[in-house]
Order: structure tokens, then sequence, then C-alpha cells
């Protein structure tokens, strides 16, 4: 729950759950949010400690094959949607 606390988490969350994502790039998701990468990728390895979002290839692969690290979705969608709406029901109060 604690991971979901910061506004840019929920976020990110937001665009997986919406959009339907099977995965995506720190670079995306900058782009969908206006964020620096550097700043989203942060959340999202926070989001990955977390179990809500997952690798889909070893940090070093990506890092030695020069590819885009890419992240899917790790929790399930649908009590993803629940929380991130009982969660803004509570920012509005």
């Amino acid at each position: 729950m604690t991971a979901v606390n910061h506004p840019l988490r929920r976020q990110i969350l937001r665009i997986y759950v919406e959009e339907g994502l099977a995965s995506a790039s720190a670079g995306e998701i900058a782009a969908a949010t206006n964020q620096p990468v550097a700043r989203v990728a942060y959340h999202m390895r926070t989001l990955s400690h977390c179990s809500l979002l997952r690798p889909l290839q070893s940090p070093q692969e990506y890092r030695v094959g020069g590819r885009t690290l890419r992240w899917a979705l790790d929790a399930e969608g649908s009590w993803l949607r629940l929380l991130l709406d009982l969660w803004a029901q509570t920012d509005l109060a």
C-alpha cells in the first residue's frame, strides 16, 4: 500500500490498467506522464520491489545488449483498478 502512496506511482499503474499495456519502458511511461525518464525509472523500480511491476529481462541483460528494459504489470488488473479507484476517492475527500 505504501508504494501506491506516491502520486506518480499511482499514475504509472493507472496507465497500465487503463490502457491494458502488456509492457512498457520507462521512456514510454515518461512520455505519457510528462516526467523525466530517470524519475519514472526510479518509481518503476520501486513498484517492482513491491511486486506490482516486474522486469521482462534482467537489468544486466538490457545493459549489455543495449536494449530498453521493459516492465510488465505483476498484479491482477481488476484488483489494482479497485485499489486505485479507492485511493482516488480518498484523495478527493
